[in-house]
């Protein structure tokens, strides 16, 4: 073909077969992003169906989606790779430079990918890491959330606050995951009783209060139990409910009866105030022991 300006030939299939390559991965990047997220709608849609935990739920939708993306990247990737060689030298260099400025946001990415897959926690877990401590609500690219709790509480209770941890932090920090393989935790019931009290059957009566509630615990969680003896060198006489007798001399004078038990640290509250009323029930009926009070 002639050009009316310059009357020069010109190559009509030089000109449009870049044109023509371009549209051409266009349209086999659209059908790549279809297919997949096909996929992911069918995955979604079996995980649902499977897993009736929400907790399952949660960590398999999000391995699902991240195994997608990276599938996305690395077929997409091979499609533009040839025809765009430069773009991606020059991405190479500007990811370097970021490296470098951006330590910490890389050091969270990292940290996120070591967190799925060591599973180091997940939603729902109590976790202590560093100085934050309280159950992992949600876990993000760069950050995970916590919902904060105090120690210093009875029955370790939150405090409301929502805790905005980053990532990378998992990697230098040491990490406790108080939910991971046995949710238990050692327990304490205190009570003083006056001396003129039957020390031993009150100690009896509030062992078989507090053991009944535990077992409850277990039936509940028997796998727990069952894997954590398998798996540790303890038996599970060891994990049996334990009560001791201690006087008293300061204020409230009197007996110190102490039960260490395990159970659910969240149930702790509830426990101590079931055993109280039945405890109460029983020696109001019995007459064979008296709360000291100051």
């Amino acid at each position: 073909m002639i050009n009316p300006i310059t009357f020069q030939n010109i190559d009509l299939s030089s000109t449009f077969v870049g044109g023509t390559s371009t549209a051409k991965n266009f349209i086999i990047t659209l059908l790549i992003i279809a297919i997949l997220w096909v996929i992911y709608l069918i995955l979604r849609f079996t995980i649902n169906r499977r897993f009736k935990n929400i907790k399952h739920r949660y960590t398999w939708r999000t391995r699902a989606f991240y195994t997608i993306l990276v599938l996305s990247i690395y077929f997409i990737g091979r499609v533009w790779l040839d025809s765009l060689s430069d773009v991606f030298t020059f991405l190479s260099i500007i990811a370097a430079a970021l490296t470098i400025t951006q330590k910490e946001s890389l050091m969270n990415l990292i940290g996120c990918a070591l967190i799925y897959w060591r599973e180091l926690f997940h939603t729902g877990d109590r976790i202590q890491v560093g100085n934050y401590y309280g159950e992992v609500t949600s876990i993000r690219t760069f950050y995970f959330h916590m919902l904060e709790c105090d120690p210093k509480k009875s029955g370790d209770q939150t405090t409301g606050k929502i805790i905005k941890v980053p990532n990378g932090l998992v990697i230098t920090a040491p990490i406790v995951n108080l939910s991971e393989l046995f949710p238990f935790n050692w327990q304490e019931f205190n009570i003083i009783l006056t001396p003129d009290s039957d020390i031993q059957t009150a100690k009896t009566v509030l062992a078989e209060l507090i053991d009944k509630e535990v077992k409850h615990y277990y039936l509940e969680s028997k796998h727990y139990l069952k894997k954590f003896v398998r798996d540790n060198f303890i038996s599970e006489q060891q994990l049996k409910t334990q009560s001791f007798i201690k006087l008293h001399q300061e204020e409230p004078g009197g007996f110190l009866i102490t039960i260490r038990y395990l159970s659910l640290p969240t149930q702790t509250d509830e426990l101590h105030s079931h055993v109280i009323e039945k405890f109460m029930d029983y020696i109001k009926v019995a007459k064979v022991a008296k709360i000291a009070f100051s």
